[in-house]
Protein backbone atom coordinates (compact mmCIF):
# COMPACT_ATOMS: atom_id res chain seq x y z
CA UNK A 1 0.00 0.00 0.00
CA UNK A 2 1.40 3.39 -1.02
CA UNK A 3 0.42 6.15 1.38
CA UNK A 4 1.36 9.83 1.22
CA UNK A 5 1.63 11.10 4.78
CA UNK A 6 2.68 14.68 3.91
CA UNK A 7 -0.92 15.67 4.51
CA UNK A 8 -0.79 14.32 8.05
CA UNK A 9 2.50 16.11 8.68
CA UNK A 10 1.03 19.35 7.37
CA UNK A 11 -1.80 19.15 9.88
CA UNK A 12 0.67 18.26 12.59
CA UNK A 13 2.63 21.47 12.02
CA UNK A 14 -0.50 23.63 11.94
CA UNK A 15 -2.05 22.27 15.15
CA UNK A 16 -5.32 20.51 15.83
CA UNK A 17 -7.50 23.62 15.96
CA UNK A 18 -6.62 24.19 12.29
CA UNK A 19 -8.79 21.20 11.32
CA UNK A 20 -11.94 23.07 12.29
CA UNK A 21 -11.75 25.67 9.51
CA UNK A 22 -9.53 24.04 6.93
CA UNK A 23 -10.91 22.76 3.62
CA UNK A 24 -8.54 20.01 2.58
CA UNK A 25 -7.11 20.03 -0.98
CA UNK A 26 -7.34 16.24 -0.86
CA UNK A 27 -11.12 16.08 -0.89
CA UNK A 28 -12.15 14.20 -4.02
CA UNK A 29 -13.66 16.32 -6.78
CA UNK A 30 -16.50 13.82 -6.97
CA UNK A 31 -16.82 12.20 -3.51
CA UNK A 32 -19.91 10.18 -4.53
CA UNK A 33 -18.08 8.04 -7.09
CA UNK A 34 -17.55 4.43 -5.99
CA UNK A 35 -15.33 1.62 -7.14
CA UNK A 36 -18.35 -0.46 -8.12
CA UNK A 37 -20.04 2.18 -10.30
CA UNK A 38 -16.93 3.30 -12.18
CA UNK A 39 -15.18 -0.05 -12.54
CA UNK A 40 -11.84 -0.15 -14.36
CA UNK A 41 -11.76 3.67 -14.73
CA UNK A 42 -11.73 4.14 -10.95
CA UNK A 43 -8.84 6.35 -9.83
CA UNK A 44 -7.15 5.76 -6.47
CA UNK A 45 -5.47 8.71 -4.83
CA UNK A 46 -2.50 8.29 -2.50
CA UNK A 47 -4.32 10.36 0.14
CA UNK A 48 -7.38 8.13 0.25
CA UNK A 49 -7.63 6.06 3.41
CA UNK A 50 -7.32 2.39 2.51
CA UNK A 51 -7.24 -0.14 5.34
CA UNK A 52 -7.15 -3.71 4.09
CA UNK A 53 -5.06 -5.41 6.78
CA UNK A 54 -3.88 -5.02 10.37
CA UNK A 55 -0.56 -3.84 8.96
CA UNK A 56 -2.28 -0.96 7.19
CA UNK A 57 -3.90 0.08 10.47
CA UNK A 58 -0.53 -0.02 12.22
CA UNK A 59 0.96 2.22 9.52
CA UNK A 60 -1.73 4.84 10.02
CA UNK A 61 -1.33 4.61 13.81
CA UNK A 62 2.44 5.11 13.53
CA UNK A 63 2.11 8.34 11.52
CA UNK A 64 -1.08 9.78 13.06
CA UNK A 65 -1.16 13.15 14.80
CA UNK A 66 -0.94 12.68 18.57
CA UNK A 67 -3.45 14.56 20.69
CA UNK A 68 -5.04 14.45 24.13
CA UNK A 69 -8.51 15.10 22.66
CA UNK A 70 -9.36 14.47 19.01
CA UNK A 71 -11.49 17.22 17.39
CA UNK A 72 -15.25 16.60 17.30
CA UNK A 73 -15.99 17.18 13.63
CA UNK A 74 -19.25 15.24 13.22
CA UNK A 75 -19.54 15.73 9.47
CA UNK A 76 -15.88 14.85 8.82
CA UNK A 77 -15.33 11.75 10.96
CA UNK A 78 -15.70 8.55 8.94
CA UNK A 79 -14.70 5.99 11.58
CA UNK A 80 -13.34 5.76 15.11
CA UNK A 81 -11.10 2.79 15.79
CA UNK A 82 -10.31 1.12 19.10
CA UNK A 83 -6.80 0.14 18.06
CA UNK A 84 -6.55 -2.90 20.34
CA UNK A 85 -9.16 -4.64 18.18
CA UNK A 86 -6.73 -4.61 15.27
CA UNK A 87 -3.41 -4.79 17.07
CA UNK A 88 -3.45 -6.67 20.38
CA UNK A 89 0.09 -5.53 21.20
CA UNK A 90 -0.60 -1.80 20.91
CA UNK A 91 -1.38 0.54 23.81
CA UNK A 92 -5.01 1.20 24.62
CA UNK A 93 -5.54 4.06 22.19
CA UNK A 94 -8.15 5.54 19.86
CA UNK A 95 -7.63 6.38 16.19
CA UNK A 96 -9.99 8.95 14.63
CA UNK A 97 -10.14 9.00 10.81
CA UNK A 98 -11.42 12.09 9.00
CA UNK A 99 -12.78 12.19 5.46
CA UNK A 100 -10.03 14.47 4.18
CA UNK A 101 -7.28 11.99 5.11
CA UNK A 102 -6.31 13.29 8.54
CA UNK A 103 -5.79 10.67 11.28
CA UNK A 104 -5.57 11.62 14.97
CA UNK A 105 -4.28 9.27 17.67
CA UNK A 106 -5.32 9.83 21.26
CA UNK A 107 -5.08 7.98 24.55
CA UNK A 108 -8.68 8.99 25.30
CA UNK A 109 -10.78 5.83 25.60
CA UNK A 110 -12.97 5.13 22.60
CA UNK A 111 -16.19 5.10 24.63
CA UNK A 112 -15.27 8.46 26.22
CA UNK A 113 -14.63 9.97 22.79
CA UNK A 114 -17.97 8.64 21.49
CA UNK A 115 -19.71 10.03 24.59
CA UNK A 116 -18.36 13.45 23.64
CA UNK A 117 -19.72 12.98 20.11
CA UNK A 118 -23.17 12.05 21.41
CA UNK A 119 -23.30 15.02 23.78
CA UNK A 120 -22.38 17.27 20.88
CA UNK A 121 -24.98 15.71 18.56
CA UNK A 122 -27.93 15.89 20.97
CA UNK A 123 -29.52 13.02 22.92
CA UNK A 124 -27.34 10.94 25.21
CA UNK A 125 -26.65 7.32 24.32
CA UNK A 126 -29.05 6.18 27.07
CA UNK A 127 -31.85 8.21 25.47
CA UNK A 128 -31.00 6.80 22.05
CA UNK A 129 -31.38 3.27 23.44
CA UNK A 130 -34.88 4.17 24.68
CA UNK A 131 -35.77 5.58 21.27
CA UNK A 132 -34.49 2.38 19.67
CA UNK A 133 -36.68 0.30 21.98
CA UNK A 134 -39.73 2.28 20.88
CA UNK A 135 -38.86 2.06 17.18
CA UNK A 136 -37.50 -1.49 16.94
CA UNK A 137 -39.03 -3.15 19.99
CA UNK A 138 -35.56 -3.58 21.53
CA UNK A 139 -32.28 -1.69 21.68
CA UNK A 140 -30.13 -4.67 20.74
CA UNK A 141 -26.67 -5.72 21.87
CA UNK A 142 -24.90 -3.07 19.75
CA UNK A 143 -27.34 -0.18 19.57
CA UNK A 144 -26.49 2.42 16.89
CA UNK A 145 -26.72 6.17 17.41
CA UNK A 146 -28.86 8.02 14.86
CA UNK A 147 -29.73 11.70 15.16
CA UNK A 148 -30.76 12.81 11.69
CA UNK A 149 -27.76 12.66 9.40
CA UNK A 150 -25.41 12.10 12.36
CA UNK A 151 -25.29 8.31 12.52
CA UNK A 152 -22.71 5.99 14.07
CA UNK A 153 -22.79 2.22 14.38
CA UNK A 154 -20.54 0.06 16.60
CA UNK A 155 -18.71 -2.56 14.58
CA UNK A 156 -19.18 -5.13 17.36
CA UNK A 157 -19.84 -5.23 21.07
CA UNK A 158 -21.80 -3.05 23.49
CA UNK A 159 -21.24 0.65 24.07
CA UNK A 160 -20.16 0.05 27.69
CA UNK A 161 -16.93 -1.40 26.32
CA UNK A 162 -14.32 0.24 24.08
CA UNK A 163 -15.32 -0.70 20.54
CA UNK A 164 -14.83 0.72 17.05
CA UNK A 165 -17.52 2.82 15.35
CA UNK A 166 -18.23 3.73 11.72
CA UNK A 167 -20.14 6.75 10.44
CA UNK A 168 -23.16 5.60 8.43
CA UNK A 169 -23.54 9.21 7.28
CA UNK A 170 -20.43 8.66 5.14
CA UNK A 171 -21.00 5.07 4.02
CA UNK A 172 -21.68 4.90 0.28
CA UNK A 173 -21.79 1.14 -0.10
CA UNK A 174 -20.64 -2.18 1.33
CA UNK A 175 -20.02 -5.44 -0.43
CA UNK A 176 -18.31 -8.79 -0.12
CA UNK A 177 -14.54 -8.53 -0.18
CA UNK A 178 -13.29 -9.44 -3.69
CA UNK A 179 -10.66 -11.85 -2.30
CA UNK A 180 -12.20 -13.14 0.93
CA UNK A 181 -15.92 -13.73 1.53
CA UNK A 182 -15.31 -13.66 5.27
CA UNK A 183 -14.66 -9.92 5.01
CA UNK A 184 -16.86 -6.96 4.10
CA UNK A 185 -15.47 -3.97 2.22
CA UNK A 186 -16.87 -0.59 3.27
CA UNK A 187 -16.52 2.38 0.94
CA UNK A 188 -17.05 5.91 2.24
CA UNK A 189 -17.24 9.34 0.65
CA UNK A 190 -14.06 10.60 -1.04
CA UNK A 191 -12.98 7.02 -1.87
CA UNK A 192 -11.95 5.91 1.60
CA UNK A 193 -12.00 2.17 2.37
CA UNK A 194 -12.14 -0.07 5.40
CA UNK A 195 -12.17 -3.88 5.25
CA UNK A 196 -13.88 -5.58 8.20
CA UNK A 197 -13.57 -9.19 9.28
CA UNK A 198 -17.32 -9.73 9.24
CA UNK A 199 -19.61 -11.34 6.68
CA UNK A 200 -21.90 -9.14 4.58
CA UNK A 201 -25.10 -10.68 5.98
CA UNK A 202 -23.88 -10.10 9.54
CA UNK A 203 -23.07 -6.48 8.70
CA UNK A 204 -26.53 -6.00 7.16
CA UNK A 205 -28.16 -7.40 10.29
CA UNK A 206 -26.21 -5.02 12.52
CA UNK A 207 -27.05 -2.07 10.30
CA UNK A 208 -30.82 -2.73 10.13
CA UNK A 209 -31.69 -1.07 13.50
CA UNK A 210 -29.87 2.10 12.39
CA UNK A 211 -31.87 2.25 9.17
CA UNK A 212 -35.10 1.82 11.14
CA UNK A 213 -34.15 4.65 13.50
CA UNK A 214 -33.30 6.88 10.55
CA UNK A 215 -36.55 5.98 8.78
CA UNK A 216 -38.66 6.78 11.87
CA UNK A 217 -37.03 10.20 12.24
CA UNK A 218 -37.33 10.91 8.52
CA UNK A 219 -41.01 9.99 8.47
CA UNK A 220 -41.71 12.22 11.47
CA UNK A 221 -40.09 15.10 9.57
CA UNK A 222 -42.16 14.39 6.45
CA UNK A 223 -45.39 14.20 8.46
CA UNK A 224 -44.62 17.46 10.25
CA UNK A 225 -43.99 19.32 6.98
CA UNK A 226 -47.26 17.95 5.58
CA UNK A 227 -49.20 19.05 8.68
CA UNK A 228 -47.85 22.60 8.46
CA UNK A 229 -47.85 22.76 4.63
CA UNK A 230 -44.14 23.49 4.50
CA UNK A 231 -41.70 22.61 1.72
CA UNK A 232 -38.30 21.14 2.55
CA UNK A 233 -35.23 22.64 0.92
CA UNK A 234 -32.41 20.11 1.04
CA UNK A 235 -29.06 21.78 1.59
CA UNK A 236 -26.87 18.68 1.40
CA UNK A 237 -27.61 16.19 -1.37
CA UNK A 238 -24.83 13.88 -0.14
CA UNK A 239 -27.14 12.45 2.52
CA UNK A 240 -29.35 10.93 -0.19
CA UNK A 241 -26.36 8.98 -1.55
CA UNK A 242 -25.64 6.98 1.59
CA UNK A 243 -26.53 3.32 2.05
CA UNK A 244 -28.65 4.26 5.05
CA UNK A 245 -30.85 6.64 3.04
CA UNK A 246 -31.22 4.24 0.11
CA UNK A 247 -32.24 1.36 2.38
CA UNK A 248 -34.72 3.65 4.15
CA UNK A 249 -36.49 4.31 0.84
CA UNK A 250 -36.90 0.56 0.30
CA UNK A 251 -38.43 -0.10 3.73
CA UNK A 252 -42.18 -0.61 4.19
CA UNK A 253 -43.82 2.11 6.27
CA UNK A 254 -44.26 1.32 9.94
CA UNK A 255 -46.94 2.78 12.25
CA UNK A 256 -46.08 6.17 13.71
CA UNK A 257 -44.36 6.27 17.09
CA UNK A 258 -46.41 6.83 20.21
CA UNK A 259 -44.63 10.11 20.94
CA UNK A 260 -46.31 10.63 24.32
CA UNK A 261 -45.12 7.24 25.57
CA UNK A 262 -41.65 7.92 24.17
CA UNK A 263 -41.50 11.34 25.87
CA UNK A 264 -42.43 9.76 29.21
CA UNK A 265 -39.66 7.19 28.88
CA UNK A 266 -37.10 9.82 27.92
CA UNK A 267 -38.03 11.90 30.97
CA UNK A 268 -37.36 8.82 33.13
CA UNK A 269 -33.98 8.32 31.44
CA UNK A 270 -33.15 11.98 32.07
CA UNK A 271 -34.08 11.55 35.73
CA UNK A 272 -31.84 8.48 36.02
CA UNK A 273 -28.94 10.36 34.43
CA UNK A 274 -29.50 13.27 36.81
CA UNK A 275 -29.34 10.91 39.80
CA UNK A 276 -26.16 9.26 38.48
CA UNK A 277 -24.51 12.65 37.94
CA UNK A 278 -25.41 13.77 41.47
CA UNK A 279 -24.54 10.94 43.91
CA UNK A 280 -25.14 13.25 46.88
CA UNK A 281 -28.89 12.92 46.17
CA UNK A 282 -28.92 9.56 47.97
CA UNK A 283 -29.14 11.55 51.20
CA UNK A 284 -32.06 13.65 49.98
CA UNK A 285 -35.17 13.04 52.15
CA UNK A 286 -37.42 13.51 49.10
CA UNK A 287 -35.66 11.00 46.85
CA UNK A 288 -38.14 8.21 47.52
CA UNK A 289 -41.03 10.49 46.63
CA UNK A 290 -39.28 11.56 43.43
CA UNK A 291 -38.73 7.92 42.46
CA UNK A 292 -42.45 7.23 42.90
CA UNK A 293 -43.31 10.27 40.80
CA UNK A 294 -41.21 9.15 37.85
CA UNK A 295 -41.67 5.39 38.00
CA UNK A 296 -45.28 4.81 39.10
Amino acid sequence: MVVDFYFHQYFGKKGLEFIDNYESPYYCSDPNVTEKTVGSEYVYDSNNIRINTRTDMMQYAATAIKAIDAPIQLEKIIFVIHHSEFNHNCPNETLVFYEDGCVVKTTERTRDFMDRIFKHAGPSYSKMREIAKQVNGHSGHSCPYVQGKIAFMPIAGPMKKDVSWISLSHLLEYREHPNDNGYTRLEFFSRNFLDLQVRVKTFEKRMAPAVQLYAAQHRRLMDATHQFDVDIVRRDTRSTKTVMHKQMLEMPKKPLLNEIALAEKLVRVTYKEWKNDNPQLKDCPYLEELDKLFFT
